[in-house]
């Protein structure tokens, strides 16, 4: 991952400086190398995340009994005993936190480790910075997505049969005067029998009555 982190750190520290004041995550970055954490943090500053940043052991776990953290990743690239007490830490405070793990793509035996205590996602040395910036991101936000997909769209509440006609009415009652215009009323005395005229006034009137 250091080589491609950094290929253009300039431009991660541009765009991250920018997403800073945006960021509603806050992260702890332990990382043996300095250099390399500090690229660590651009990336994940690219997701929209706040970083504290230690290659020092001892202060990694004070931060991690003293502070609360939304992501915490490690470095577990080499697996010395100073890593694996950080690890130890973390998982022991990490209280809601997610787990992030950098590993070397062949360390099988510490990638088992990690998962049987619970780490959240393992991440490949080789990745960049945007990638791993992405996949914190989504990580934080995936108990967000999960709930939406379960509550399904929201109810919307049937209209009773007085607001449908109400609707109708409104929709309709503006075009009348061109209907009759082009067809001619059909209520003229004219065109309609005098009982069958009176019939619907009475059905008219029933309806007004009991719509007030």
């Amino acid at each position: 991952m250091t080589a491609q982190l950094a290929a253009s750190p300039s431009n991660l520290e541009l765009v991250a400086s920018e997403r800073e004041s945006d960021s509603r995550y806050r992260a702890l970055v332990f990382d043996c190398e300095l250099l390399h954490g500090k690229l660590t943090c651009r990336g994940l500053e690219l997701g929209g995340l706040r970083c504290d940043l230690t290659y020092r052991p001892a202060e990694a776990i004070a931060k991690l009994e003293t502070r609360s953290y939304d992501l915490i990743l490690l470095d577990m690239r080499y697996s010395r005993a100073d890593q694996v007490k950080v690890a130890a830490a973390a998982f022991a405070h990490r209280g809601q936190a997610k787990i992030m793990a950098v590993v070397n793509p062949r360390a099988g035996e510490v990638v088992k480790t990690l998962l049987s205590y619970g780490v959240d996602e393992i991440v490949d040395d080789c990745d960049d910075a945007s990638a791993l910036g992405v996949k914190a991101l989504s990580l934080l936000e995936m108990n967000g997505w999960k709930w939406q997909t379960q509550a399904g769209p929201p109810t919307i509440a049937k209209d009773s049969p007085e607001t449908r006609i109400e609707k109708i009415e409104r929709l309709l009652l503006p075009k009348t005067p061109d209907v009759l215009r082009r067809i001619g009323d059909p209520f003229e005395p004219v065109s309609m029998p005098s009982s069958l005229r009176e019939a619907i006034g009475r059905c008219a009137e029933r309806a007004r009555i009991t719509r007030s």
